[in-house]
């Protein structure tokens, strides 16, 4: 726990970019396990730019500051924009297995993976609800031509049951990315939230 810590402080982006492959939700769904992975076509990445700060606190819960949106604002906008090429989208989604359980979803390989996120997110609002996610933006990284930006899935709503908390410690659901610039087409916010 003190290694997933310490990445954390380090490098946000570096410490998020992986889904868990365990169906039971974990104790810290924060902290990468030896039961995680990071996704293909993620793991090679240069000059990583995080815009949000994390830290660990007393009771074990991370403590993320930075810009936050509603997830369905972020992804309706992006999914809005003209298709991209065959292969190419703006956005995409990285669940953890235990999401995916609970969604009924397979975890499809990643050739795979971008024909498939409008029906995963439509699963995924119809069970947790349209406002009850949030992504945190952890930063950019710029392997590709323009770069990617890189978000935290989190929501109040324990992943596989149905208690919601919102005074409690947010969940981990997974990562998020998209291509296209959205600091003045979506709502982002300063907030400082608590990730169990």
């Amino acid at each position: 726990m003190e290694f997933g810590a310490a990445i954390n402080m380090q490098s946000p982006i570096l410490a998020q970019l992986f889904t868990h492959t365990m169906e039971e939700v974990l104790e810290r769904t924060w902290c990468i396990t030896r039961e995680s992975t990071v996704p293909e076509g993620l793991r090679t990445y240069r000059n990583p730019e995080p815009h949000c700060r994390i830290t660990l606190m007393e009771s074990n819960v991370l403590k993320a500051q930075g810009k936050c949106c509603s997830l369905s604002a972020l992804n309706s906008f992006l999914e809005s924009l003209t298709k991209p090429i065959p292969g190419h989208r703006f956005c995409q989604v990285f669940l953890d297995k235990y999401v995916h359980t609970a969604l009924a979803y397979p975890i499809l390989d990643d050739w795979r993976a971008y024909l498939e996120n409008t029906r995963l997110m439509t699963r995924l609002f119809n069970k947790y609800g349209l406002n009850d996610l949030i992504v945190i933006w952890l930063g950019d990284i710029y392997e590709y031509p323009g770069g990617l930006h890189v978000g935290l899935i989190i929501g109040a709503t324990h992943p596989t049951e149905t208690e919601r908390d919102p005074e409690a410690a947010c969940y981990r659901y997974g990562v998020y990315i998209w291509r296209e610039p959205t600091k003045d087409k979506v709502d982002w916010h300063e907030r400082e939230l608590l990730i169990k």
